[in-house]
């Protein structure tokens, strides 16, 4: 009886980060940190159009701390776009992650979308064929130049919408970056710059025209597919 290999997010990250060197110990432990990714597609009732939000966050000082990022609004298929959405999450923690690459040895990335991950793991093992080749492109760059660092990001599935609770640290992380996406997500839908309270520490970026028709090689504008604006 044959037996499949675990997908990434299915390994152990302790053992994926110390493989490399079991045969001697390290100079130092290795520095570990927990990220989550989510992400938020809604529709404006008026017109129907969809507006979508990502984020990351992380336990740090003893908070939980991140970014979001205002997509801004496209009109596609709602479950491709939020398929996209958590994508943009993974690819916009990875901006994070290089610029934290001399703090950090392991990047633990926690994602409630198996779809998502499954495509980053695609991408790097040049097995896509997706409509999100460009974006995932972009992923598999980022890891790569991660690696060549002596870095590792490993990826984890968290179930979402599970109720935090002290057994669970994990959910408070997924519910976390929920909440951000969903801030996000609602800047996009409305316009909105200023935030009160704790949505201060939420650095918002908007980028309307998130999406773009992209045609392929012998394939019409009105078949086009969807896939990052990156001009």
């Amino acid at each position: 009886m044959s037996s499949s290999r675990p997908h990434p997010w299915q390994q152990d990250s302790s053992a994926v980060a110390a493989s490399p060197q079991h045969d001697q110990p390290p100079e130092r432990p290795l520095r570990i940190r927990q990220y989550f990714v989510d992400a938020s597609v809604r529709s404006r009732d008026r017109d129907n159009m969809d507006f979508g939000g990502a984020a990351w966050c992380t336990w740090e000082t003893g908070q939980w701390v991140g970014r979001g990022i205002a997509l801004g609004n496209a009109w596609a298929h709602r479950d491709e776009l939020s398929l996209q959405a958590e994508i943009m999450a993974i690819d916009f923690f990875l901006d994070e992650a290089l610029a934290k690459a001399y703090q950090l040895d392991v990047f633990v990335v926690y994602s409630d979308c198996t779809f998502a991950m499954y495509d980053v793991d695609a991408q790097k093992r040049g097995q896509y064929r997706g409509p999100h080749y460009r974006l995932l492109e972009n992923i598999g760059e980022k890891i790569e130049e991660l690696e060549d660092r002596g870095k590792s990001v490993v990826f984890k599935y968290i179930p979402g919408h599970l109720p935090p609770s002290p057994n669970n640290y994990q959910a408070f992380g997924n519910h976390a970056a929920d909440e951000m996406a969903k801030i996000a997500c609602r800047a996009s839908m409305h316009g909105k710059t200023e935030f009160k309270g704790w949505e201060k520490s939420l650095i918002i970026y908007a980028n309307d025209g998130w999406m773009i028709p992209e045609e392929r090689a012998g394939q019409p504008a009105s078949t086009a597919v969807w896939d990052r604006n990156w001009g």
